[in-house]
């Protein structure tokens, strides 16, 4: 056998879990996981989620923006017609149409594509499946805390944060990969600290075949490999028994899932140049301070979430730290050390070049969530501890804080499924007020520029604009769009040379601060937006 604290966390078999503790945890599961499947199209549809349909249901892109920016006139009905299936379009275009934006990996919008009909329309169908696929984050971090701890106290808390956990609920109702992406994640690690700790094969097969699920969700899914190997190579530097033998059960099964996955690699190195360009974004400078700060501000909100507190949100990382520092104290090495690995690792592939290079990898916790999900299960085994502390004072103190913690998620949640937007919906966040504004109008026009963000923002306000709206895509090759007849006119992200064309009669005010969208106000009006 390994050395038990080394590979083998420290069991504690005996200890028995208050029927309390399970009512608690077991109402927070319900309420967590009754959020994640309610009224999924609430939200405002942003940019990528845009995309994210468009290219399940088989359209290719480009085409559509030949389409949209040849100068006719359209309606909303026009461009949300590209945000649903077609009978043109089968499995075979979806995988086409993936394959231009190779590092988004298939397997979920695969599974949105077929499950989408069960729903009553699309947009809930995508949106659903991530929701529904959401639901296995909390059995398999339930797993993961048992295989860490084997202790059902840890365990049921650690199931009770992530179903409770804002951030989790925010992706979960996206549609998009995080929220398997991150089930997965869980799923892998504890299959992997099984099949280590029990060995035979069919451990490993397990094994091998949640991370090639886990590949084909998500490119950095290669991160938590990377974690995995590092926790083996720190694990069992110490052990003298099954070293080879755990080496080899792991080495041939992430072998096994390359080979797998072999297939969207040859893809994404094909269009090397393409995945280049669409996450050129990442390297634009931010400043440190703002990148430290978005990282603590996501750190908290795995806990607790709510608009314009992001302060009091960096307050909630003092408890967070000390907690975190409670736990590399007193857990088991062997927990530590795969906790801490599978942090570190994303810490130093997302933060630390942000840091170096001045990226903007770190304003965003889509690519950090298994690091957030490392902090839940420090954050679980501490509270578990302190539940069954001998101390009475202390015992008090720390239920009290178990339950402030679950109560801060669930109130959190409360607020996420009153809200129709979010900070998880990015710059597209204001586009449901965008879209009242222009509705106001008699007879608005919106000219939309094929920008970099164009396409994908007239989609996703088209979801709330009125029939009476007019949209024109701007030529591709000039010649200017017409804005006579029309009482009002908007633009999105209007080109030099449309700015050009209406400054000798307009003046162009930015809508509700943003970047993106104008209002073009005639000069002898002199209206302010």
């Amino acid at each position: 056998m390994l050395t038990p604290n080394i590979v083998r966390p420290m069991r504690n078999r005996s200890r028995p879990v208050p029927t309390l503790l399970i009512l608690l945890a077991a109402m927070a599961i319900v309420i967590g996981s009754f959020a994640r499947v309610y009224d999924p199209e609430r939200m405002v549809v942003w940019h990528d989620e845009v995309f994210s349909l468009l290219r399940t249901f088989g359209f290719d892109a480009e085409q559509v923006r030949a389409e949209v920016f040849a100068g006719r006139e359209l309606n909303p009905q026009d461009l949300l017609a590209y945000q649903q299936s077609s009978r043109m379009h089968g499995i075979a275009d979806t995988l086409s149409s993936l394959m231009t934006h190779p590092e988004h990996s298939p397997l979920f919008y695969l599974a949105a594509r077929v499950s989408v009909p069960a729903f009553q329309s699309p947009l809930a169908g995508m949106r659903g499946t991530s929701a529904a696929l959401s639901l296995l984050l909390i059995p398999a971090v339930f797993w993961l805390a048992w295989e860490l701890f084997e202790d059902s106290a840890t365990a049921w808390i650690a199931a009770a944060l992530a179903a409770c956990s804002p951030m989790h609920l925010l992706y979960a109702q996206e549609a998009r990969q995080y929220a398997l992406w991150t089930a997965l994640t869980a799923a892998a690690s504890a299959a992997l600290l099984h099949a280590s700790r029990e060995g035979g094969a069919r451990g490993w097969i397990l094994y091998g075949v949640l991370i090639t699920l886990g590949l084909y969700t998500h490119l950095l899914f290669v991160l938590v490999l990377v974690a995995h190997g590092a926790y083996l190579l720190f694990s069992l530097r110490r052990s003298r028994c099954k070293v080879k033998e755990v080496l080899s059960g792991w080495g041939l099964a992430v072998i096994v899932a390359v080979l797998m996955f072999s297939p969207w690699i040859m893809v994404v190195v094909s269009r090397a140049h393409s995945v280049e360009a669409v996450t050129a974004w990442m390297e634009r400078p931010v400043p440190v301070e703002r990148q430290l700060q978005a990282w603590g501000v996501n750190l908290a909100r795995t806990f607790a979430d709510s608009p314009g507190v992001e302060t009091f949100l960096l307050l909630g990382l003092i408890p967070l730290s000390w907690i975190l520092w409670r736990f590399c104290v007193r857990a088991p090495l062997a927990a530590r050390l795969l906790i801490c690995t599978l942090f570190l690792t994303f810490v130093a592939a997302v933060l630390v070049p942000d840091v170096i290079q001045g990226g903007r990898r770190s304003l965003h916790p889509r690519y950090a969530l298994p690091s957030f999900l490392a902090v839940e299960l420090a954050a679980a085994y501490v509270l578990a501890s302190g539940w069954s502390s001998p101390s009475t004072v202390a015992r008090i103190g720390w239920r009290a804080g178990l339950i402030l913690v679950l109560g801060l998620g669930v109130g959190s949640g409360w607020l996420i499924l009153q809200a129709d937007t979010w900070w998880s919906k990015n710059f597209s966040a204001a586009n449901r007020e965008v879209a009242g504004l222009i509705n106001a109008t008699e007879r608005p026009l919106l000219i939309v520029t094929d920008s970099s963000v164009g396409l994908g923002e007239a989609i996703s306000v088209a979801y709330d604009l009125g029939d009476q709206v007019v949209i024109k895509g701007e030529p591709r090759g000039g010649g200017g769009v017409s804005t006579n007849g029309f009482s009002d006119i908007f633009l999105l992200t209007p080109s030099a040379e449309l700015r050009a064309a209406l400054s000798g009669t307009h003046d162009l005010k930015p809508l509700l601060n943003t970047w993106q969208w104008f209002r073009a106000v005639p000069k002898s009006r002199g209206e302010e937006s």
